[in-house]
């Protein structure tokens, strides 16, 4: 019995032509920023946690975690963090691309490019996860039901190991350069970025002992952190001897509409999260400081 369903797409019936595979591509892409967390307003919140600022917002978690006062009763604002930040759609939608990919008839080499394209994203993903909390649940097949979604947390260090493994193996297969249309997918210099960055962050954490507390250890790690560190410079020269970024001579073209994929603008922004003006774009320009009436009650430590 062909249990498909008749009024709707399933994986199944629907990678059935390159254009199929191209929408399912950008569906990836457009899961990257899923609830805003690239917004303006949102991604800086997380540095309300740390030491880099400051939140005034007496009602948001951001504010309660420096503070030491947070409880298991501010459920609404946790929901709201693993919504917001750290959902598991994009995941999803990267693997179900990954799974299916391969039954579509189109060009091997630009398959293989696509397929580059979203393990990047997956990784990208589980980077961000990574630096906030640690260990989480790897999932990397499409889930089909309710038991499968019963993924115990993996350690920290799998997680990074996982990141850094899919990152080395796209590198090489994504473009050096991407069409101005196009400004915002992954390329070689944005996956050798995400690992440098990835490998400088575990790096402190093993330098100074810290960890999530459930999946890793806590102790000083000088040897694994050493190796972190000569890894993510390592990364970092390559970026630089590719010659292809630099600063902008103009700072402020670099939001005009009309600069976006301009030459100058890709040299010097590695990797993007695109909106699709005047549809969805970024909050910021509302947040002006108190004094001149706007939102902004974040402020720099220094």
């Amino acid at each position: 019995m062909d249990l498909s369903p008749t009024d709707a797409y399933s994986s199944k019936t629907f990678f059935t032509s390159q254009s199929a595979a191209m929408s399912s591509l950008s569906a990836c892409y457009a899961l990257t920023n899923l609830g805003g967390q690239f917004e303006g307003g949102n991604n800086y919140f997380l540095d309300d946690i740390t030491d880099n600022a400051y939140c005034g917002f007496t009602n948001q978690l951001s504010f309660f975690i420096p503070l030491g006062t947070i409880t298991a009763a501010l459920t609404g604002k946790y929901a709201d963090f693993y919504r917001t930040y750290f959902p598991y759609t994009g995941i999803a939608s990267d693997n179900t691309f990954l799974a299916n990919i391969d039954a579509v008839q189109m060009d091997a080499s630009l398959k293989a490019q696509w397929k580059a394209e979203v393990r990047f994203l997956r990784a990208f993903d589980y980077a961000r996860k990574y630096m906030f909390w640690g260990g989480v649940p790897l999932v990397t097949n499409p889930l089909n039901n309710g038991d499968e979604a019963k993924i115990p947390r993996s350690s920290g260090d799998s997680i990074v190991q996982f990141c850094l493994s899919e990152l080395t193996d796209v590198i090489d297969i994504l473009p050096n350069t991407i069409d101005k249309n196009d400004a915002a997918r992954a390329t070689k210099g944005a996956a050798l970025l995400l690992k440098a960055r990835l490998e400088l962050f575990c790096a402190g954490l093993k330098a100074n002992g810290m960890a999530d507390g459930v999946t890793e250890k806590g102790a000083v790690d000088v040897s694994t952190a050493s190796k972190y560190y000569a890894a993510a410079a390592a990364d970092a020269q390559t970026i630089i001897g590719l010659n292809q970024y630099k600063l902008s001579p103009d700072y402020e073209g670099l939001f005009w509409e009309k600069n976006q994929g301009a030459a100058n603008r890709q040299g010097e922004v590695l990797f993007e999260v695109a909106y699709s003006y005047p549809n969805y774009g970024s909050d910021l320009s509302a947040l002006y400081t108190l004094v001149e009436g706007g939102w902004n009650s974040e402020s720099p430590t220094q």
